[in-house]
């Protein structure tokens, strides 16, 4: 009956305040066609019109490349279709590099020629409305998500058939066990107002074994940068440690973070049952969740998309635990026993929820600096001002971009084996490490010289470090005759020294 009653407040919900009598009312207004109550063959045929939708709605959505309807989508057509779509966003003024647009048109070309099966350069035939388990998976029906079947689970007269009357009984039977659905109803509208979904739109199964622990732990990142990337060649990627305690109790984890993040677990993790894990960031190549774990076996480890299941939170009190909390309850049908968060993540210790001293969201990116010609003026807490002169020799350079790499990187670099990863995701090494790790890195090999505060001249062919936006931003020159790197410079900016025109990024 508790799963009844949960499906029934589900429905009342999303009718917006109808009441429990009215929702059943409309369910079987929809689905039984005939009158004579609802079966299992009525349930597939609504299903299977709502995913012939889904497809019809897809199809629709690429057709729109399809320039000279010959029902062939080729990667010209849309090629030509993005950038007629991209150009038109943008001014004389404010218009996107060519290099920049040339990279991302192809990017996006790429992601749709995906569907090309036989590899014929077109997207055409079956391969239009091939299934795509991101927008299909998801059979649901609507307001009445699986209410229908578990109702026909529990026909009374169990003979295949729940009738109107039958259905009104049983329901009846459902509040009179459990009571007002009211509150019920109230709390999942504070989760639909926070942006949370419903399960099974986004949302995985959630089981916590037998006589384990549940703790749930938010963290907006990790401390540390991890040398494997779970968010493509293009993104940062976090780390952060989790130590399991001594303890025989076993634990079940659910565990979110805004960037993407590799969770490497150490300690007596033995104790681990279950974990399941998600963050707001998805792979830039496959659209999967940012995340990757390492130290527990893939057979206990789910992952899921928290942009559109989870609310990440980075306290351990407040709101925002405290609705992740009635979500991971919701999941699993059972109270959570503790909920943890801090922003940045060193190391926290489970089931403790003993986190290592980290650095404060507020001061993360330490004292606010303005760098004017060859000065650095810092702005002190006490609200001072210190001027320092920066070094722009090849030696005082290369230790300006030490202190910096430092100053982001509070934790090091996480050194992690990509074949070790478990993710639904790509886990591979960074080609160049982001941000000032990979300015760093290419400075050390050559490839960049450094010619003033934030400034570097591209001497060879080269990928640009990731995340290279806000205060990690940087201005290129790049020197005649070498290639245009690849990569994304992000909200840096990149000129010719040929012609002294910007070439990609975002240059003022």
């Amino acid at each position: 009956m508790t799963e009844l009653r949960n499906l029934l407040a589900d429905a009342v919900q999303l009718g917006s305040g109808d009441s429990a009598p009215a929702v059943v009312a409309r369910m079987f207004a929809e689905l039984d066609r005939n009158g004579d109550g609802i079966t299992q063959d009525e349930i597939d045929l609504a299903r299977t019109i709502r995913l012939a939708q889904s497809r019809g709605q897809r199809a629709a959505g690429l057709l729109r490349y399809d320039l000279n309807g010959d029902l062939a989508i080729s990667s010209d057509e849309v090629e030509q279709a993005v950038r007629f779509e991209m150009g038109r966003r943008g001014t004389a003024s404010n218009a996107v590099p060519e290099e920049r647009l040339k990279r991302e048109i192809g990017r996006l070309a790429d992601r749709v020629m995906q569907r090309d099966a036989d590899g014929n350069g077109k997207i055409e035939g079956s391969e239009i409305y091939v299934a795509d388990p991101q927008q299909d998976g998801d059979r649901r029906l609507d307001q009445w998500g699986d209410l229908p079947q578990a109702a026909l689970r529990a026909d009374p007269d169990g003979d295949g058939r729940l009738t109107e009357a039958e259905a009104m009984v049983l329901f009846a039977k459902v509040l009179g066990d459990a009571g007002n659905i009211a509150p019920l109803v109230a709390q999942k509208k504070l989760v639909n107002q926070s942006g949370t979904a419903q399960p099974g739109a986004g949302c995985p199964a959630m089981t916590v074994p037998d006589g384990a622990k549940l703790i749930v732990l938010g963290g907006y990142e990790g401390e540390a940068l991890s040398s494997v990337s779970v968010a493509g060649q293009d993104g940062e990627t976090s780390s952060a440690t989790v130590t399991i305690e001594d303890g025989s109790e076993p634990l079940a984890l659910v565990l979110t973070s805004y960037d993407a993040i590799v969770w490497q677990f150490a300690g007596a993790t033995q104790r681990v049952a279950k974990v399941y894990a998600g963050s707001l960031q998805t792979n830039a190549g496959d659209g999967k969740p940012a995340v990757g774990i390492t130290g527990v076996a893939r057979d206990k480890v789910t992952f899921f998309g928290s942009q559109r299941c989870f609310n990440s939170f980075g306290r351990s009190d407040g709101s925002d635990p405290n609705l992740a909390a009635t979500v991971v309850e919701r999941l699993t049908g059972r109270k959570t026993d503790a909920t943890f968060g801090q922003y940045a993540i060193r190391v926290v210790a489970l089931p403790s929820g003993t986190f290592t001293p980290a650095r404060d969201k507020n001061t993360s990116r330490g004292s606010p600096t303005i760098i004017i010609g060859d000065k650095k003026i810092v702005i002190q807490p006490d609200g001072t001002t210190k001027v320092e002169g920066i070094a722009t020799s090849s030696t005082g350079g290369l230790a300006e971009l030490t202190a910096d790499f430092n100053h982001f990187n509070p934790a090091g670099i996480a050194t992690i084996d990509a074949a070790k990863v478990v993710s639904d995701t790509k886990a591979e090494a960074y080609e160049v490490l982001p941000q000032q790790a990979g300015l760093l890195q290419l400075v050390k090999a050559g490839i960049l010289e450094i010619t003033g505060p934030g400034k570097y001249r591209i001497l060879g062919k080269m990928r640009y470090p990731a995340g290279l936006a806000g205060a990690h931003s940087v201005r290129f020159a790049l020197a005649k005759g070498v290639p245009a790197p690849s990569g994304d410079p992000g909200h840096s900016c990149v000129v010719s020294e040929e012609t002294g025109k910007p070439i990609d990024g975002n240059c003022p």
